[in-house]
């Protein structure tokens, strides 16, 4: 694991040993870009699903996935959690896919409102709503997830 920018670990990929073959499926009504964790622990794009969409990938046991809203960039989760890490195939077994789900995150109301103004608002909007705004709320809203508009994507599913 490396630092995150909040200080706590960031998930990346370790090694490529153990097979694991999942299938997303996305059972939200939001577009949802689906992120590998490489080695960096940088995310890279692999695809964007659509509202029922499914993917179906061959990965390892200890590559880490992560799933965003398309629009707002916000957190989605697996299994109740926001990193999904895959769990190893048994080769006593076939190769089938594992199903698994995409769903939605709970958010507070403030998360919400942030949701609603981010999308609504350029950073440099925003500034100028500083005297209105609380400035911890929109420092908040200045530090959206950095990953959104520029992050890698995977020479091998682009869509």
């Amino acid at each position: 694991m490396s630092v995150g920018t909040d200080g706590g670990e960031q998930p990346r990929s370790i090694q490529s040993e153990l097979f694991s073959y999942i299938r997303f499926i996305n059972r939200t009504q939001q577009t949802v870009d689906l992120f590998w964790m490489n080695y960096a622990g940088e995310r890279v794009k692999y695809i964007t699903l659509l509202p029922g969409g499914q993917f179906s990938v061959e990965t390892f046991a200890t590559h880490p996935w992560i799933f965003r809203d398309a629009i707002s960039g916000y957190p989605l989760r697996v299994e109740g959690q926001e990193v999904f890490y895959p769990q190893p195939w048994d080769p006593g077994h076939s190769r089938q896919c594992k199903d698994v789900f995409i769903d939605l995150s709970y958010y507070t109301l403030k998360d919400i409102c942030k949701q609603v103004v981010s999308s609504h608002y350029t950073s440099e909007q925003l500034k100028k709503l500083s005297p209105t705004i609380p400035a911890d709320l929109l420092l908040e809203l200045l530090h959206r997830d950095p990953s959104v508009p520029g992050y890698s994507v995977s020479p091998y599913y682009q869509i």
